[in-house]
């Protein structure tokens, strides 16, 4: 892409993380400004449409965390507009932010995954408490379905914290998935497709340090 490229590089938009995405839209544009010209950042709000066609924006960089930057609707609609985007397309990115469905295609592709319980808000947190006692006991992991990676995510480890780690996850939405608490190192490889084929990123591991939930630790 020629350095006179122009970037509109999107935050914000109705998530709860759409603060947290502001930070990274700001990060991600001062890189680009170090080797393309005209970069901007604009907001996912009622005057996007307009500022994208009257910029004659060249290319679009989500920065957003959360539905409905993340879950395919944003893609959907930069499709509609005919403007090309950095990242997953529509049906990757609304699986992906998916758990449930995530964990679907995960098992299709035969990877191993934790145990898991999927409840409902709709059924009432007593039930959905017995649910997951019965299934996979009380140190279990909880999280909203549709939500980012960490939003509304809580450890468990007995039935007074599950009460309240499904009562936090159906404030996000109306279900929940509930796995069993595997031990072990976190790790993360970030993938992208380019003109010759795949590549994969360095490794990282997310170390978890005591009283917080995790840090970003090079290896």
């Amino acid at each position: 892409m020629h350095k006179d490229a122009r970037i509109a590089v999107l935050f914000g938009g109705p998530s709860a993380e759409a603060e947290v995405s502001r930070s990274s839209a700001e990060g991600v544009a001062n890189a680009l400004q170090e080797t393309y010209r005209n970069v901007e950042v604009l907001a996912l709000d009622n005057a996007l449409t307009e500022r994208l066609f009257s910029g004659s924006i060249d290319v679009v960089f989500p920065v957003l965390h959360g539905p409905p930057g993340e879950d395919g609707t944003l893609q959907g609609y930069l499709e509609i507009l005919g403007l090309p985007y950095v990242g997953s397309g529509v049906q990757a990115s609304a699986v992906g932010m998916d758990k449930v469905a995530a964990k679907l295609a995960f098992a299709a592709a035969g990877l191993p995954l934790a145990e898991q319980v999927v409840v409902t808000r709709e059924a009432g947190v007593p039930e959905a408490v017995a649910r997951v006692r019965r299934a996979l006991g009380d140190r279990v992991v909880v999280k909203p379905t549709g939500q980012g990676s960490a939003l509304g995510v809580s450890f468990v480890d007995n039935e007074n914290d599950l009460h309240g780690a499904l009562t936090t996850a159906f404030s996000f939405g109306p279900q929940a998935l509930v796995e069993a608490r595997l031990d072990g190192r976190e790790i993360t490889v970030g993938v992208i497709d380019t003109s010759e084929g795949p590549r994969a990123f360095d490794v990282i591991e997310i170390v978890t340090p005591e009283g917080s939930w995790y840090d970003y630790e090079h290896r």
